[in-house]
């Protein structure tokens, strides 16, 4: 558990020393550097995004990508909601008539 705790400083600080924006971000291409650093933006968003949405990131805004979570944890539900467990009871207890 500690080493994941260092992983995640780890990854922080990496994303920090990356992150040259300052202030509010005004397209998608500086939110995501914001939020994931240059690196991991240049390899996995930019060329992505700018091929589905048939634009340069930086003509796109940034709540685009606001989003969509950005955690640093082994977590790989999409939401940070206990209620997807309630789904699932449903989907089990819940008989529907014929």
């Amino acid at each position: 558990m500690r080493r994941i705790l260092e992983l995640r400083e780890e990854a922080k600080k990496i994303i920090a020393a990356q992150t040259v924006i300052s202030g509010e971000p005004k397209n998608l291409e500086e939110q995501a550097i914001m939020l994931v650093g240059s690196e991991v933006y240049r390899k996995f968003i930019k060329g992505y995004t700018e091929k589905q949405w048939r634009k340069p990131a930086t003509e796109l805004p940034a709540a685009i990508i606001r989003r969509l979570p950005v955690r640093f944890t082994y977590d790989n539900n999409y939401f940070f909601f206990n209620g997807q467990l309630c789904f699932l009871w449903c989907l089990l207890h819940i008989r529907i008539p014929k």
